[in-house]
């Protein structure tokens, strides 16, 4: 069964009036492996895997087909979802491989994770009003995502590029916030 977001969004309509939708579902089961999904609010996600996340929900929003939709939420979970309880270091070399079981995710479990991230996405617009810019996302003519930011803040607080990527993404935005509010 193919499900299309619309048709989920006229059911749950009462979803997209509230911005408490930051929790994930905590774990999912796929061919006898457990993977375990983000603390709620994106608190233990690197600014790297936020950026891919974010560059794959970009790619949602814009999706023509169920298909292509079902691809991007797959790695979207490969990204948020992981069989360690401990979250490793997120590493997207390895994307490919970390999809390959979501491709026998549940398309519900799929969509109710994008609807959790949208949930996060929303209130850390409205937490960081500075880095985010108060623009609708339907406005933004985006070339890039966080990445060429992080490259960009590389060097300062947070040390190398490859330390930087591993910054939690709160930090990361709290920190550039700050520095967009010096400006």
């Amino acid at each position: 069964q193919s499900h299309l977001l619309a048709d989920i969004k006229k059911g749950y309509a009462y979803i997209y009036k509230k911005t408490n939708r930051k929790t994930f579902i905590p774990e999912t089961k796929i061919k006898g492996v457990t993977y375990y999904g983000p603390q709620s609010f994106l608190f233990n996600i690197s600014i790297e895997a936020f950026s891919v996340v974010d560059d794959f929900n970009y790619q949602f929003l814009k999706a023509k087909t169920v298909e292509k939709q079902l691809e991007l939420l797959q790695y979207m979970a490969a990204v948020l979802y992981t069989p360690h309880q401990n979250r490793q270091a997120f590493n997207i070399e390895a994307l490919e491989q970390l999809r390959t079981p979501f491709l026998k995710a549940d398309a519900a479990f799929l969509y109710a994770m994008v609807l959790s991230y949208q949930g996060c996405r929303y209130l850390l617009e409205k937490r960081y009003k500075k880095v985010f810019g108060g623009v609708q996302r339907k406005d933004v003519k985006k070339k890039y995502g966080f990445a060429k930011v992080v490259l960009q803040m590389a060097g300062q607080k947070f040390g190398t590029h490859q330390e930087t990527k591993q910054t939690r993404v709160h930090t990361f935005l709290e920190q550039l916030n700050e520095d967009l509010t010096k400006k």
